[in-house]
């Protein structure tokens, strides 16, 4: 089977919560997000996210040992060739999997992987090899997840897993002085996802973030605090890039908003 383009690329996202609805009418008046039923069968109806004609993610309830327990959060998917293969490996690597391999009926399978520092990715292959992206249609547009970085304490550890996981090879970015270099992960000849050491300000655990494209970051922030949201990083610039932000939803899943940068009159 020949590689698509997609193998070791960001491909899906999902908002794993106890209260569905609840998240689908936050997002949904945040994000102007849009939801189609998809009938899993025993399974029951997972609820997919659409930006106009482009489905990007979905949502599900908790399943694995922690169920109970587990917190609302966003996860985000790479695609594998082989899901077995990728569990596998990532035990034989030092990580654990919570989840997986679980067979998705018709469509494949996918895998949960929490590395040393206890940060979780997904992971997922396809039944049949997805067609080729266009080039231009991977460009992000507004409303649809646009980046996704590894925020931990080791990055040569961090590096150094993903890197074997999912065949990702490096190139950093300086990112200014004072600060810690910027890892991108690269499959192939595409930018897929980031790999940064914790600020000081980060006072919680090493994780994944993904970021949603918005139009105007500043009004975003403000509708996400008066849905009972919370900024927990308030705009900064990225030089040459953009501008970020940080919230946590009004479930506390955390979820990064990025915007072009502004430009001067």
């Amino acid at each position: 089977m020949a590689d698509s383009n997609k193998k070791g690329q960001l491909v899906w996202y999902d908002f794993i919560t106890r209260d569905i609805e609840k998240a689908k009418a936050f997002y949904a008046a945040l994000f102007d997000w849009q939801y189609e039923a998809f009938d899993m069968g025993p399974e029951g109806i997972y609820d997919m996210i659409k930006v106009g004609d482009k489905t990007i993610g979905g949502f599900m309830t908790p399943n694995g040992p922690n169920a109970d327990t587990l917190p609302a959060h966003w996860t985000a998917y790479v695609y594998v060739r082989d899901v077995a293969e990728t569990v596998n490996k990532a035990k034989r690597l030092g990580g654990t999997v919570p989840v997986g391999p679980v067979d998705i009926p018709n469509m494949g399978a996918f895998g949960v992987s929490v590395d040393k520092e206890q940060a979780g990715i997904s992971f997922y292959s396809a039944n049949n090899e997805p067609e080729e992206t266009p080039e231009e249609d991977q460009m992000a547009s507004i409303g649809e997840f646009c980046w996704t970085e590894c925020m931990v304490d080791d990055t040569e550890r961090a590096k150094a897993y993903y890197g074997e996981l999912f065949g990702w090879a490096y190139e950093p970015k300086n990112m200014g002085e004072g600060c810690d270099t910027y890892w991108i992960a690269k499959a192939a000849d595409s930018h897929v996802a980031g790999i940064m050491k914790k600020s000081t300000e980060h006072k919680g655990p090493s994780c994944w973030l993904s970021y949603v494209f918005v139009k105007d970051l500043e009004n975003t922030l403000k509708q996400a605090e008066t849905l009972g949201g919370q900024i927990i990083a308030p705009p900064m610039p990225i030089p040459e890039v953009g501008r970020i932000a940080v919230i946590l939803d009004n479930q506390g899943g955390m979820i990064g908003l990025f915007a072009d940068p502004i430009m001067p009159e």
